[in-house]
Order: C-alpha cells, then structure tokens, then sequence
C-alpha cells in the first residue's frame, strides 16, 4: 500500500504547485463569498469542496513523495529498527490519509446532494 500512494505522490509532484495555487484561490472565493455576506451563494460549495480536494491532494503529494526504502538485510540492528519505525510511521499516515480520503468523498457527496 505504501509504494501505491507513493507512485500517486510522484505522479501529483509536478502538479504540487498548481494544487496549492488552485487551494488559494479557492480560500480565497470561499472567505469573499462569507465575508460579503453570502453564505448561500452558489460558489460556496464548489470553493469549500475545491479547498477540500486540492489540500488533500496536496498533502498527499508532500508525505508520500520521500517514502523511506525498506530495510536492507545486511545493515545493522539499529538501522534496520530505525527504518522499520519509520515506515511503520508512514503505515499510520497512509491509513489516516485513506480516512481522510473517505471522509472527503462523503462530505462531497453530502454538499453536493444539498
């Protein structure tokens, strides 16, 4: 699992800036659209699920890119232990990314079923 969401990392590296300028940008529509006081406006919903998506995706991009490689068998002890801590680590950040994934495909569905 973690070498699938490293080569999604690595296929969303190039576009990481990209992601982060469309997260802007929707910040920006969706703080513009409540602070003039439109909080039913047709484009809070988009700017709110657009923020959501591309912070995601960019988040993904960021912790899966440098994926430690696993232990070789010939290192020593404490190397070994050291890279099977850190991959254990990044087991945990896959499985709350993959919640996160679900709870941004629900919340999706739910805004865009208003």
């Amino acid at each position: 699992m973690l070498e699938r969401m490293q080569r999604l990392a690595l296929c969303l590296w190039p576009w990481r800036r990209l992601l982060l300028f469309a997260a802007v940008l929707s910040l920006l529509l969706l703080s513009s659209s409540l602070a003039w006081g439109y909080p039913t406006s047709e484009w809070t919903i988009p700017a709110l699920l657009g923020l959501l998506w591309f912070l995601h995706l960019y988040g993904l991009a960021h912790g899966f890119a440098g994926l430690p490689a696993p232990p070789a068998p010939g290192s020593g002890l404490f190397a070994r232990l050291r890279r099977r801590l850190l991959r254990g680590l990044y087991w945990l950040l896959a499985i709350m990314t993959l919640l996160i994934s679900l709870a941004v495909v629900f919340t999706s569905l739910r805004l865009l079923l208003i």
